[in-house]
């Protein structure tokens, strides 16, 4: 009885277990077994985990290519065009270091030939230069002034006549104020210079005292006097003795500050002379011989104004002819 009675209960338990399994949602026992692979871990946390970026990976630096090795290391440059100037001047230098760093038979040899070869270039040059002066009476220099002993003095001779012809010629045209201080004794010394040239030449002067003396010698009517230097503060003069070539009623030109001697305030009164007008135009040329052909800086902006293409060495080559020989 009481066996049979534990058989039956038996079945009527697992009839409901089967029941009740039979029953379960689908997704139950998918859940289960998805997440059996996981083992004991195959529960996750529903909260997102934040990612990490991923750290940008530095860039790689270039490289710089490392120069190419000369296939020869007694090859020289080709960089330009070989026996022009630049080429010979690169590699004789390369040549020169090469020679004293390393100053083998062959190392020198090689740098002296190509010294060689500069000093035959420059020999070249110079030959033709020559050739090319003595066939262009504009770019002679024994054309524009003498150079042979003669006709130099003669020339010269010729300058020095002007020179003198152009300071006559001021007498009854402008004379001389000799500023001075009579307790100077450079003032002193520059009076006598300057009383022999105005008798040489027939000029007339008058002596200026700033500080109400004289000097020995000067006579009353040559004195006149600057109280307080004023007037010789207006003209620009800063020292005594100063020299003032004056063509009445306007002209006026400081010719010396200090004392200096006769020859070189004779050549001051001459240049003054003649960037007043003041002397005669073939006296001045005479007298400015050795300047014949000189460009001035103003004959340099003309040329700058005038030339169309300043590459064009032909070009470049007319225009200056021209103006020297105008200046000629």
């Amino acid at each position: 009885m009481n066996k049979k009675l534990k058989t039956a209960a038996t079945a009527a338990v697992l009839a409901v277990t089967a029941a009740t399994v039979s029953t379960l949602p689908v997704y139950a026992d998918n859940a289960y077994r998805k997440a059996q692979p996981q083992g004991w871990f195959w529960y996750e946390d529903p909260t997102p985990q934040k990612q990490e970026q991923p750290k940008p990976k530095p860039e790689p630096v270039p490289q710089k290519p490392a120069p190419a090795k000369a296939d020869n290391p007694a090859e020289v440059k080709q960089d330009d065009e070989p026996f022009s100037a630049p080429w010979v001047r690169k590699n004789l230098q390369v040549l020169l270091e090469r020679a004293i760093t390393n100053p083998t038979e062959e190392n020198v040899r090689a740098y002296k030939y190509m010294e060689r070869v500069m000093s035959d270039m420059s020999t070249n040059f110079a030959n033709m230069s020559e050739k090319v002066v003595q066939n262009d009476p504009m770019l002679d220099e024994s054309v524009r002034f003498p150079i042979s002993s003669m006709a130099r003095a003669q020339a010269l001779s010729q300058v020095a006549q002007a020179k003198d012809g152009i300071i006559r010629d001021l007498k009854g045209k402008a004379g001389l104020w000799m500023f001075f201080d009579s307790k100077c004794s450079f003032c002193h010394s520059q009076y006598e210079t300057t009383r022999l040239l105005a008798q040489k030449h027939g000029l007339t002067v008058h002596y200026i005292s700033t500080d109400g003396g004289i000097i020995p010698g000067m006579t009353t009517g040559q004195i006149r006097y600057d109280r307080n230097a004023e007037r010789a503060r207006t003209l620009g003069i800063k020292l005594t003795p100063a020299v003032v070539l004056v063509a009445p009623p306007e002209k006026m030109a400081i010719v010396a500050h200090g004392a200096m001697a006769q020859s070189e305030l004779e050549e001051k009164i001459v240049l003054a002379a003649i960037d007043m007008k003041l002397a005669n135009p073939e006296l001045s040329n005479l007298a400015k011989l050795q300047d014949r052909g000189i460009l001035s800086a103003q004959d340099m902006a003309e040329a700058k104004n005038r030339m169309r293409n300043p590459n064009n060495p032909d070009e470049l080559v007319k225009m200056l002819n021209e103006m020297i020989r105008r200046k000629m």
